[in-house]
């Protein structure tokens, strides 16, 4: 079964996916990759001047970010809203060469951006907020794993179909305006927030469950590109079943 849901369609339609160019794509890649070392190089300006004021050993510096990016994954390029890992499996960097945090360590624990909050009240010793949902960053060997995490997306909207999104096609407008450009992109900016995205991941598995009665089951062991859409196959109906009760749970 495809990867492709409804919203990806409408995507891919509106950016024309499939017709995307290799050299195109090749571009785009340089560009990011170019973006992604400019951001370094001005990072390192930031720690280089902690360092020299003297402040680098008490400062506590993390480096997250609030979504991902196709990146020519998928045949597609830039964001949508979409729980595929292109877009919700980013990099988190936390360095405090005072406090303690172990340097250059790498860690493959499955965290989300609400654990911030409580490590960085822990790491500064101040006492932890009653109604925060998240749990101490893995720093140490002692605090435990999440066994999982959640992702959701949407403003609860009346969710918009594939239908609508054609309705905005080249047809609709003059010849020299034939491109799909700024008018397919607005539409989708308006009307991609729209319905309620939910996501349940852990090491090896992936639920995902859309308003619109879409719902994808990812055996990320085997398929770690989220290739096939294994929803309902008999062999995997256990682990997805299980994930379905614990994405219906409150969260904690």
């Amino acid at each position: 079964m495809s990867t492709r849901n409804t919203r990806m369609r409408i995507y891919e339609y509106l950016i024309r996916g499939r017709e995307i160019p290799d050299e195109r794509l090749a571009r785009y890649l340089s560009i990011y990759s170019g973006k992604n070392a400019f951001l370094d190089f001005e990072l390192g300006r930031v720690m280089d001047a902690l360092e020299s004021r003297g402040f680098r050993e008490n400062t506590i510096l993390i480096f997250a970010s609030d979504n991902g990016d196709f990146a020519g994954e998928h045949h597609l390029i830039v964001k949508t809203g979409c729980l595929l890992d292109s877009m919700v499996r980013m990099p988190l960097v936390l360095s405090w060469p005072g406090g303690g945090v172990p340097q250059g360590r790498r860690e493959n624990a499955l965290v989300s951006h609400v654990d911030l909050a409580p490590t960085l009240l822990s790491m500064a010793q101040l006492p932890p907020l009653p109604s925060a949902q998240g749990r101490l960053l893995p720093l140490n060997a002692s605090v435990s794993r999440r066994a999982y995490v959640y992702a959701e997306y949407g403003n609860g909207d009346p969710y918009y179909d594939w239908s609508e999104a054609r309705q905005v096609g080249p047809a609709s407008r003059p010849g020299e305006y034939a491109l799909r450009t700024r008018l397919e992109l607005e539409h989708l900016a308006r009307r991609e927030r729209a319905g309620h995205l939910r996501m349940i991941r852990t090491h090896t598995h992936k639920l995902i469950a859309d308003s619109n009665g879409d719902v994808e089951f990812y055996d990320l062991a085997a398929d770690p590109g989220e290739l096939t859409n294994v929803h309902g196959e008999s062999r995997y109906a256990r682990e997805e079943q299980r994930l379905i009760a614990l994405l219906n749970q409150p969260l904690r």
